[in-house]
Protein backbone atom coordinates (compact mmCIF):
# COMPACT_ATOMS: atom_id res chain seq x y z
CA UNK A 1 0.00 0.00 0.00
CA UNK A 2 2.79 2.01 0.49
CA UNK A 3 4.32 1.57 -2.70
CA UNK A 4 0.62 2.90 -4.41
CA UNK A 5 0.64 5.44 -2.49
CA UNK A 6 4.57 6.32 -3.65
CA UNK A 7 3.35 5.77 -7.18
CA UNK A 8 0.27 7.92 -7.06
CA UNK A 9 1.74 10.94 -5.66
CA UNK A 10 4.96 10.84 -8.33
CA UNK A 11 2.03 10.87 -10.97
CA UNK A 12 -0.16 13.45 -9.75
CA UNK A 13 0.67 16.96 -9.03
CA UNK A 14 0.35 18.58 -5.09
CA UNK A 15 -1.66 20.88 -6.47
CA UNK A 16 -4.11 18.27 -7.94
CA UNK A 17 -5.20 17.34 -5.25
CA UNK A 18 -6.94 20.21 -3.81
CA UNK A 19 -9.40 19.91 -7.01
CA UNK A 20 -12.74 19.85 -6.77
CA UNK A 21 -13.06 17.32 -9.40
CA UNK A 22 -11.49 13.72 -8.97
CA UNK A 23 -8.41 12.36 -10.32
CA UNK A 24 -8.17 9.35 -12.00
CA UNK A 25 -5.88 6.79 -10.79
CA UNK A 26 -4.52 3.39 -12.38
CA UNK A 27 -6.46 0.76 -11.01
CA UNK A 28 -4.27 -1.23 -7.96
CA UNK A 29 -3.81 -5.15 -8.18
CA UNK A 30 -1.36 -6.17 -5.25
CA UNK A 31 0.20 -9.48 -5.66
CA UNK A 32 2.96 -11.30 -3.48
CA UNK A 33 5.29 -14.05 -4.58
CA UNK A 34 5.94 -16.75 -1.88
CA UNK A 35 8.84 -18.34 -2.14
CA UNK A 36 9.13 -19.21 1.60
CA UNK A 37 10.04 -23.16 2.70
CA UNK A 38 6.10 -23.79 4.35
CA UNK A 39 4.37 -25.86 2.48
CA UNK A 40 1.63 -23.67 0.91
CA UNK A 41 -1.12 -23.75 -1.80
CA UNK A 42 -0.49 -22.20 -5.34
CA UNK A 43 -2.50 -19.26 -4.76
CA UNK A 44 -4.45 -17.73 -2.11
CA UNK A 45 -5.89 -14.18 -1.25
CA UNK A 46 -5.30 -12.28 2.32
CA UNK A 47 -7.56 -9.19 2.96
CA UNK A 48 -5.94 -6.07 4.98
CA UNK A 49 -8.76 -6.04 7.42
CA UNK A 50 -7.88 -9.24 8.59
CA UNK A 51 -4.87 -7.73 10.32
CA UNK A 52 -6.84 -4.38 11.85
CA UNK A 53 -7.77 -4.11 15.56
CA UNK A 54 -11.41 -4.49 17.06
CA UNK A 55 -13.04 -6.93 15.24
CA UNK A 56 -16.36 -6.05 15.74
CA UNK A 57 -16.01 -2.67 14.01
CA UNK A 58 -16.87 -1.49 10.97
CA UNK A 59 -13.72 -1.21 8.51
CA UNK A 60 -13.98 1.66 5.68
CA UNK A 61 -10.68 0.36 4.14
CA UNK A 62 -10.48 -3.08 2.47
CA UNK A 63 -7.36 -4.26 0.29
CA UNK A 64 -6.99 -8.00 -1.13
CA UNK A 65 -3.65 -9.37 -2.12
CA UNK A 66 -3.03 -11.81 -4.20
CA UNK A 67 -0.33 -14.24 -3.30
CA UNK A 68 1.62 -16.79 -5.48
CA UNK A 69 3.61 -19.43 -4.40
CA UNK A 70 6.45 -19.13 -6.89
CA UNK A 71 7.56 -22.46 -5.63
CA UNK A 72 5.50 -24.26 -7.85
CA UNK A 73 7.11 -25.87 -10.96
CA UNK A 74 4.99 -24.24 -13.35
CA UNK A 75 4.81 -20.97 -11.70
CA UNK A 76 8.84 -21.30 -12.34
CA UNK A 77 8.77 -21.95 -15.75
CA UNK A 78 6.75 -19.12 -16.76
CA UNK A 79 8.74 -16.59 -14.91
CA UNK A 80 12.51 -18.08 -15.55
CA UNK A 81 13.03 -15.71 -18.42
CA UNK A 82 12.36 -12.59 -15.72
CA UNK A 83 14.37 -14.47 -13.33
CA UNK A 84 17.85 -15.28 -15.52
CA UNK A 85 18.18 -11.83 -16.87
CA UNK A 86 18.54 -8.87 -14.59
CA UNK A 87 17.74 -6.35 -16.74
CA UNK A 88 14.18 -8.69 -17.51
CA UNK A 89 14.16 -8.79 -13.96
CA UNK A 90 13.84 -5.06 -13.41
CA UNK A 91 11.19 -4.45 -16.30
CA UNK A 92 9.51 -7.47 -15.05
CA UNK A 93 9.24 -5.94 -11.19
CA UNK A 94 8.46 -2.31 -12.06
CA UNK A 95 4.63 -4.10 -12.90
CA UNK A 96 4.71 -6.39 -10.67
CA UNK A 97 5.46 -4.75 -7.49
Amino acid sequence: MIYFATMIQRMVSNRDFYREAAIKIPRPRFIVLYNGTKEMPDFWTINLSDNFMGEDEETSLQLTVEEYNINNECITERCSYALMSPARGRRFARYVL
